[in-house]
């Protein structure tokens, strides 16, 4: 039996997750679906570390002291605070990846969720390109680069 939402969210990124709260704010019933973690690339790979990394270099701190400020700035990729904040909002936090079956219809995993409109919010994901050769070595895409405790000897950026 299908729950029954006005909205469903698929993706809870940064747009999913303002949306989701924006609607449950005006008195909608939603359902957020995000199959990693809610907040998106920017707080937990992108933005967020990127700019403690940056700080960390400009700052002169060694790596080992610029790893800690990333993952602290990152909330060591810990969503349970993010949902948290969605879930006391009103909103059901559905984990899984979402999969539209008809007109008005969401499953996720054995959920199946109706609602009266859909917001399609997946973002992107990221991959390496389709360069010969590129297979055969070590290649990091950005999450890897700045989700890393390595510190590489050498690094060319594409």
């Amino acid at each position: 039996m299908a729950e029954d939402h006005d909205v469903v969210v698929l993706g809870g990124g940064s747009a999913g997750e303002s949306l989701a709260q924006e609607f449950a704010a005006r008195g909608k019933t939603v359902a957020l679906v995000e199959d990693r973690l809610v907040g998106g690339e920017c707080p937990y790979y992108a933005c967020m570390p990127s700019k403690a990394m940056l700080r960390a270099a400009a700052e002169g701190m060694s790596w080992e002291s610029a790893i800690k400020l990333r993952d602290d700035v990152a909330g060591h990729r810990d969503d349970s605070d993010a949902a948290k904040a969605l879930v006391d909002a009103g909103v059901d936090v559905v984990r899984g990846q979402g999969v539209i079956t008809g007109p008005g219809t969401v499953r996720v995993g054995a959920r199946e969720l109706s609602c009266t409109d859909l917001v399609i919010a997946t973002g992107a994901e990221a991959v390496l390109p389709d360069i010969p050769g590129l297979d055969k070595t070590a290649a990091w895409t950005s999450d890897d680069a700045l989700s890393s405790e390595e510190l590489p000897e050498q690094l060319l950026i594409l």
